[in-house]
């Protein structure tokens, strides 16, 4: 592992393949937290069921300088690859690996600054916030056919499932049964008058 905070490939683990580095370190801290719901919890009930664990945050900060520079052109140019270089990773949203001597995590870029004062000279002080992430793994399972409902048990048949407002053997055999024939909220739907249709629905019911 390198001695130095310095972001890699996203899980290559290759501690010489260097995305990013300071050439001088000045901190890096991590900070791990949850999210508590804010409301009087039941009594009996399991109080880690009310938090949700927050990804973890790093802040690390450094020096890039222009050593390796003579005019202030190429001082210039070279603070501005690395800052470019820098701001396409962030840009890509693609996830690294950050090393360094206490933490090797897999983070994201959150966040990034540049400062350039009297204090810096001709380097540039750059701060990074990192963030970790989480991939959901999903896991696929056969239900047995016992415990499906008959609806939906291999074999069942169009009748068998089907749900709903559907016509009934004993509907189609009604002389009067007409299946083309719509009432109520569909038949207003489809441009009636709302009025004959309450009044046909509450016929029904005198």
């Amino acid at each position: 592992m390198s001695d130095r905070i310095t972001l890699i490939p996203y899980d290559s683990w290759d501690f010489e393949d260097i995305l990013f580095s300071f050439d001088a370190d000045i901190a890096i801290s991590r900070t791990d937290s949850a999210k508590w719901t804010s409301v009087a919890l039941e009594s009996g009930s399991e109080v880690s069921d009310y938090a949700v664990t927050s990804p973890t945050v790093y802040d690390i900060s450094g020096i890039v300088s222009a050593w390796m520079s003579t005019t202030d052109d190429e001082v210039w140019t070279r603070l501005t690859d690395v800052y470019d270089a820098l701001y396409a990773q962030y840009l890509s949203r693609q996830p690294v690996t950050l090393s360094s001597p206490i933490f090797v995590d897999d983070v994201v870029i959150v966040k990034m600054s540049a400062k350039r004062d009297q204090s810096t000279g001709e380097a540039l002080n750059f701060s990074l916030q990192l963030q970790t992430f989480e991939l959901a793994e999903f896991t696929t399972i056969e239900i047995p056919p016992e415990l499906l409902a008959d609806e939906v048990k291999p074999g069942a048949t169009p009748e068998e499932s089907t749900g709903g407002n559907q016509a009934t053997e004993d509907s189609e055999g009604d002389d009067d049964f007409d299946p083309s024939a719509k009432s109520g909220a569909a038949s207003i739907a489809d441009g009636d008058n709302p009025s004959e249709i309450l009044e046909s629905i509450a016929d029904t019911f005198s």
